[in-house]
């Protein structure tokens, strides 16, 4: 079995300017992604997907190799990560001549994740030979009970409908969130040939979860999101090294 890091780092970002070099307190956000990988070094490892030749610097004073750089085409807020994740696999396994079996797809908007959920996860992909597993967090929310605005003039503020179209009734907290779960974003590991077959990580019924707590799991989309995870490393919550 040949398991490799997958760090996907392009330059741009919908939500947030060069999100991956944002500074969560004090460090870009990819510090604490690569700093993970670092504690895996002597066992995989890690492959740096990027088309910008300041993160490749970046993870190179970080001791990484980082000597790919990511094609255009694949490099777009609209690309898909799986075409990603085949061009960079395909472009390592040629250079290494060496097969890949699984990778572990972590991206730097994770940057809470814990060192030991890691180990768990691989060590059970090793031992039950799983072919695909990621991580969710409990549903703190009653999504039934989300709305959207029928039009963009907020001056209007009684023009919205439910998300929820079909008609569910909606439940009170306690009983919805039992057994809702959604993916936090924070590792997902797939075998190739899982890839190959379904072209994404996660296949109802067929993908593993691992159950993970919500406040190690913040994923980062906004600058609130970068303000919270701050807010958290700052008070020592979440056990991430830094």
């Amino acid at each position: 079995m040949k398991i490799i890091f997958f760090v996907p780092a392009r330059s741009g970002s919908l939500g947030i300017k060069n999100k991956n070099l944002a500074k969560l307190n004090g460090r870009p956000l990819l510090h604490y992604t690569l700093k993970i990988c670092q504690k895996f070094r002597k066992s995989f490892d890690t492959f740096i997907s990027t088309d910008s030749y300041k993160i490749i610097k970046y993870c190179k004073n970080f001791g990484f190799k980082a000597d790919y750089k990511r094609p255009r085409h694949l490099s777009s807020s609209y690309s898909n990560i799986i075409h990603s994740i085949f061009h960079g696999v395909n472009w390592y396994e040629k250079k290494h001549k060496t097969k890949i079996t699984h990778v572990v797809l972590l991206q730097p908007t994770s940057p809470l994740r814990k060192i030991n959920e890691l180990k768990r996860l691989i060590s059970m992909v090793k031992k039950k030979k799983i072919e695909s597993i990621t991580t969710v967090t409990k549903v703190r929310e009653n999504y039934l009970g989300h709305i959207k605005l029928s039009t963009k003039n907020c001056k209007k503020k009684n023009l919205w409908k439910y998300i929820n179209k079909r008609g569910k009734k909606i439940v009170n907290r306690q009983e919805y969130s039992k057994n809702h779960y959604f993916f936090n974003g924070s590792v997902y590991i797939s075998s190739i040939q899982f890839l190959k077959r379904y072209k994404k990580f996660v296949v109802e019924n067929k993908t593993n979860l691992f159950f993970s707590d919500a406040l190690s799991n913040i994923e980062i989309d906004s600058i609130e999101d970068l303000k919270l995870a701050e807010a958290l490393l700052k008070s020592k919550i979440s056990h991430q090294i830094v």
